[in-house]
């Protein structure tokens, strides 16, 4: 099992878009505002878990809690209780594929396609750390 914390403010991985120019279209990467910092973050700290485990190349069973802020007019009972379930924006498969994506690219898996189960969930916390848990356990075969 690989367990680890990325620290920071998880940041959605948009698709691509094609916008019209006077010269044709041209694509467009759609990505949030701090994608490449939170990118970064996660990439190192699953290069950081490549060094000890190595490359990992079979099935997998992937585990992502993402960390937010909680607004200050959250209802006092969700302060006092210090986390909730986020249903407001970012997306989950956005976030998912930013993380993925990064895992990929930082050598912890070949691809993001051995991912064959997908665990993945987003809360507030109250003054707490904000950021993402990530664990990757090898599938079970069924």
């Amino acid at each position: 099992m690989i367990l680890f914390t990325v620290h920071g403010t998880p940041t959605p991985q948009g698709g691509r878009g094609a916008v019209p120019t006077a010269r044709g279209t041209r694509l467009l990467s759609t990505g949030g505002v701090g994608l490449r910092d939170w990118r970064t973050a996660v990439s190192a700290a699953a290069a950081d878990q490549a060094d000890l485990v190595g490359c990992q190349t079979v099935p997998l069973e992937v585990t992502l809690t993402f960390r937010f802020p909680m607004p200050k007019s959250a209802p006092r009972h969700d302060r006092e209780h210090g986390i909730r379930y986020r249903t407001r924006t970012p997306d989950i498969d956005k976030l998912t594929r930013a993380v993925l994506d990064s895992l990929t690219a930082a050598g912890l898996i070949a691809d993001d396609s051995l991912v064959v189960a997908l665990h993945a969930s987003k809360v507030d916390v109250w003054q707490d750390w904000t950021g993402c848990t990530v664990r990757i356990e090898e599938a079970v075969p069924l």
